[in-house]
């Protein structure tokens, strides 16, 4: 019988700890227009990853900033217009419908869909820094490693899991080690636990970002994030967790 691994202290989440209060409006819209991208290739058309374009220049001062998409697919394809709001940044389609609220810094945003509560992450072109350290990494060591382990993770482990057509929708991956668990898909978000070391855990959503897969799952009534891949001791590049759960994997 499975058992529940950890309890999860809920933490407020905002955008860049302090910086709404610091800043005001128009500081925050300077800082956050111009060009986002989502890297997941589900969320693109194919011709390039969805590309997100903000603009300052606004005709109507009650009005949302314009806003653009190219290569998006639903709901971003009609991205109209976007503001900040509570140190957010609000995205808006043609209606004035909400597409999307959003926190973070200003090289990477997370939040989810106004329609489905799915995930979302944004960056700037050339991520938000994670990724190159993760790239310098894998080319020292010529590989990612398995958890903690010195075996170098098959090809199979650096995919998505795959998510079965069943009833549950869920997908089950098992922790390689203890892995931090973090209120949104950002390595500087909030950490709402730690899953021990080969634990089975089912998810509800993977997506792509500049620094790799990312997985939430549901502890509770809390949605949390789980990184696939991540620098041990700030020098080693491992896989955190594997597609599929083994026998001898405990969790919940």
């Amino acid at each position: 019988m499975r058992k529940s691994v950890f309890a999860i202290t809920i933490q407020a989440f905002c955008v860049a700890a302090g910086m709404a209060a610091a800043q005001d409006r128009d500081a925050l819209i300077e800082a956050f227009a111009q060009e986002w991208y989502q890297f997941d290739p589900s969320q693109s058309t194919g011709q390039g990853p969805c590309r997100l374009m903000l603009g300052t220049e606004s005709t109507n001062s009650n009005s949302p900033l314009p806003a653009e998409s190219q290569n998006c697919k639903d709901p971003f394809d009609d991205l109209s217009g976007w503001t900040v709001e509570n140190g957010q940044l609000v995205l808006f389609d043609d209606a004035g419908n909400r597409l999307a609220e959003l926190g973070g810094n200003q090289r990477r945003l997370t939040g989810t869909r106004a329609a489905d509560g799915l995930g979302i992450v944004i960056e700037r072109a050339s991520g938000d820094g994670s990724n190159t350290a993760l790239a310098r990494a894998v080319q020292r060591h010529r590989c990612y490693y398995l958890g903690t382990t010195d075996a170098c993770a098959p090809e199979t482990e650096l995919q998505l899991p795959e998510f079965p057509s069943d009833e549950t929708g869920l997908a089950e991956i098992e922790t390689l080690g203890n892995l931090m668990v973090r209120a949104q898909p950002r390595r500087d978000a909030s950490s709402v636990g730690t899953i021990p070391q080969g634990t089975c855990v089912r998810v509800n959503q993977c997506l792509t970002a500049s620094d790799g897969i990312w997985c939430r799952a549901r502890f509770g009534e809390v949605d949390a994030w789980l990184a696939k891949s991540a620098l041990r001791q700030e020098e080693w590049p491992i896989v955190t967790f594997r597609n599929g759960c083994s026998a001898e994997a405990e969790g919940d």
